[in-house]
């Protein structure tokens, strides 16, 4: 919801009310502030008005502020920040992370650097380091694999008091919670240093999913929210490696998507929008759990040089504009995998996630093969029979002993045939694709023997089968 959110607190030493914050929150009601634009697909050059300060008028007590130049940019985005804040900050390369903003947008950046501050009441200035270290190794970072520079000639990170949500993305001003950007260095669990760690990667993401591209309407809200989901783990494992992020994200995001998704109350990840109590109902699960593990079951089919190559591409087409999923799917599909869009329509447009059989077929010869089936799974054990038939387009990988392989179920069975020296597999290997695998009891002894692959179970059982 798009509005002034007033954050006040009493100082100890004279109980005045000082406000602290107005920041724009948002997602609907845009014409509290701006009362043509209700659309985030409608963008505008905020504060057209030359930098600088002016000195009141005589018998005046105001002073006059002036901002430079925003570039083209949703309103939702928008903040405004007041108070009583100390701050810490540090210079990085603007090479590395920032440009000048597009010629229709010009901005003044600091010659030869970059500075990212972030901003806390009065004496708590040395709880923002973590958040500081984390802001200056993921936004060059992200930088490079999205292939465009941060635009901005600087970011701020400001903690606000009673903040309702746990953070929000407005451009170069990006506020949070005090939970979720700062903690006491000397005495913080790793789980604590993880959650900050995942906020911050997590909104700085969004400075180019969902603030550089916009997206057009609010049914495509998962294309900012699973990817900035997905991209804080990606963030974090190359800038935390003995972080061991990924495991996390098993636990927390991949559990949680199939815990809201077996239900039949779910809904699809794109799903109409038509008022601004549906856009709040949409903030949930599906949108962000679920949207970050099908971009991840992308990334790992597509692999990772052409996925990134295609979201380079992506940025370059629609920087400073509005995209749909389905512009995505194409530019992913230039790549020279096809029909991306055909694959992944099936995971975002329908209800639910396939739990995946697997058996062993034994030959006369002695050789087999493996057979796979897929049924959408429901947390009551509830039967699909009778219902309209459900079907996902879904990459299995199989990992053998000699080499792996790969298939996509497009049917609601399938037959995999390895060579007959194969003979160690194991399904959903690495927990990369959003379904859940089982199988029966006579193929465990083959299929099942290798627990402990890559940091997580070959095969995750379902444990409801």
């Amino acid at each position: 919801m798009l509005k002034f959110v007033l954050a006040r607190q009493t100082a100890l030493t004279s109980g005045e009310i000082r406000l602290r914050s107005m920041d724009l929150k948002s997602k609907t009601h845009l014409h509290l502030i701006f009362p043509d634009l209700l659309q985030p697909e409608i963008s505008r050059d905020i504060v057209p008005t030359p930098e600088g300060c002016s000195e009141p008028p005589d018998g005046h007590n105001y002073v006059k502020i002036t901002f430079d130049r925003t570039p083209v940019m949703s309103t939702y985005l928008v903040a405004i920040v007041l108070g009583d804040f100390e701050y810490i900050s540090a210079k990085i390369p603007s090479d590395d992370t920032s440009s000048v903003c597009s010629s229709a947008a010009p901005t003044k950046a600091l010659p030869g650097q970059l500075e990212i501050r972030v901003y806390t009441p009065p004496g708590k200035r040395n709880f923002g380091q973590h958040a500081l270290t984390v802001a200056k190794k993921s936004l060059p970072f992200y930088a490079d694999f999205f292939g465009t520079p941060y635009p901005l000639p600087k970011l701020d990170l400001v903690a606000i008091p009673d903040f309702a949500c746990g953070a929000m993305e407005n451009w170069g001003l990006v506020t949070y919670r005090e939970t979720a950007l700062l903690i006491d260095p000397e005495n913080s669990s790793m789980l604590s240093k993880q959650n900050v760690a995942l906020t911050v990667a997590h909104e700085l993401s969004h400075m180019w999913f969902g603030n550089l591209v916009t997206m057009s309407w609010w049914t495509d809200l998962w294309l900012k929210e699973g990817f900035a989901t997905w991209a804080e783990y990606l963030a974090v494992d190359h800038c935390f490696p003995d972080y061991d992020i990924w495991t996390l994200f098993v636990s927390r995001e991949y559990i949680r998507a199939l815990r809201l998704d077996e239900l039949k109350s779910s809904h699809p990840i794109e799903v109409e929008v038509n008022s601004a109590q549906e856009v709040e109902e949409i903030y949930d699960a599906v949108s962000y759990q679920k949207g970050s593990c099908v971009i991840r079951m992308l990334h790992t089919y597509m692999g990772p040089c052409l996925f990134q190559a295609g979201l380079k591409a992506y940025f370059k087409k629609f920087k400073y504009s509005n995209a749909r999923t389905e512009d995505l799917w194409t530019v992913l599909e230039s790549t020279g995998i096809d029909d991306v869009a055909g694959l992944m329509s099936l995971w975002t447009k329908q209800t639910g996630y396939p739990v995946v059989s697997v058996r062993l077929i034994h030959a006369p010869d002695g050789t087999y093969s493996i057979g796979v089936r897929q049924q959408r799974f429901f947390a009551d054990g509830t039967s699909t029979k009778g219902e309209p038939s459900v079907r996902w387009r879904v990459p299995v990988t199989v990992c053998l002993v000699d080499n792996s392989d790969a298939l996509i179920l497009r049917k609601v069975t399938n037959t995999l045939c390895p060579s007959p020296s194969s003979s160690t597999k194991t399904p959903n290997h690495g927990d990369k694709d959003q379904s859940t695998a089982e199988t029966e009891d006579e193929s465990q002894e083959i299929i099942y023997p290798l627990p402990d692959l890559v940091g997580s179970p070959g095969v995750r059982m379902n444990p409801d089968a």
